[in-house]
């Protein structure tokens, strides 16, 4: 006999370690407030061999993650994804599932072109609006098919001026909200695991140079351990150089404009007083 188990996020919607997905609907006429029979829902398949079941209210639900959340219980932080152990998208039994981490999702799938795509990428997580993002051993990120821009500044609205930043992308996990991915934090999840023996570990860069995040140049570290200490007070100190002259060139620039905005001649546009 199979065994429901409820799914937590969606109303009435019960799933079986087989795959089987049904639901009762809701039903003011019942004392429990829901329909005395559920629907079976069909699987569908995607593009990619994905089975999935289609809802009204909360659209498309894949079967596998509704199998692997009832009976394998909900992921830990860092396991983004969801390993068939045989390789096969539909086959959603639950003794054939396993959370995992996007290195272990890498390596799980090392000839699957979508996850290690030729020219060296592996995807490292997927992003609700951007896609799926994919980074290389030498620090380079795509959202997709699209080169992403790394960014190094960040503008402080509190005052006024560039504000110098570990190399980061942005990644829109919601429609209008971005969220900042860094570099080597993306680098080290496809390619570098967090050692489990190791007491609060952190990310090091060898040859101290914070905007290097190229594989050969990560190793993680005890946070104790006498490099990562030299390498912290190194970072803070250029990025500290690197706000001091933000700052200066912000206040040259403002200085300028209020200059030229008391001039009885405004009309000027010579901008060759204007810092580089």
């Amino acid at each position: 006999m199979a065994i429901w188990r409820k799914y937590y996020s969606v109303f009435g919607l019960e799933v079986t370690e087989a795959g089987g997905v049904r639901r009762y609907y809701k039903d003011v006429r019942s004392l429990t407030g829901k329909s005395p029979y559920p629907r079976s829902l069909k699987h569908k398949t995607d593009k990619d061999g994905n089975k999935y079941v289609t809802t009204q209210d909360h659209g498309r639900l894949m079967v596998d993650v509704l199998v692997a959340t009832c009976f394998l219980g909900r992921p830990k932080f860092g396991q983004e994804f969801l390993i068939h152990i045989d390789k096969d998208k539909g086959h959603c039994w639950k003794s054939n599932l396993m959370w995992a981490t996007p290195y272990e999702y890498g390596e799980h799938y090392k000839d699957d072109p979508t996850v290690n795509t030729p020219d060296g990428y592996r995807l490292v997580t997927i992003a609700e609006q951007s896609g799926k993002i994919y980074v290389s051993k030498d620090g380079k990120v795509r959202i997709g098919e699209t080169d992403a821009r790394i960014c190094t500044e960040c503008f402080d609205s509190d005052v006024d001026y560039e504000r110098a930043v570990l190399p980061f992308v942005n990644v829109y996990r919601r429609e209008i909200y971005s969220h900042a991915e860094r570099v080597e934090e993306l680098v080290a999840a496809a390619f570098l695991p967090k050692p489990k023996d190791m007491v609060n570990p952190q990310l090091l860069h060898k040859n101290n140079d914070y905007m290097d995040c190229s594989l050969d140049n990560l190793e993680w570290v005890p946070f104790d351990d006498q490099r990562y200490k030299d390498y912290m007070a190194i970072r803070t100190q250029e990025l500290k150089a690197k706000d001091e002259a933000n700052m200066e060139k912000a206040l040259k620039e403002k200085e300028y404009y209020r200059k030229l905005y008391r001039r009885n001649d405004t009309t000027s546009t010579d901008r060759a007083d204007i810092p580089e």
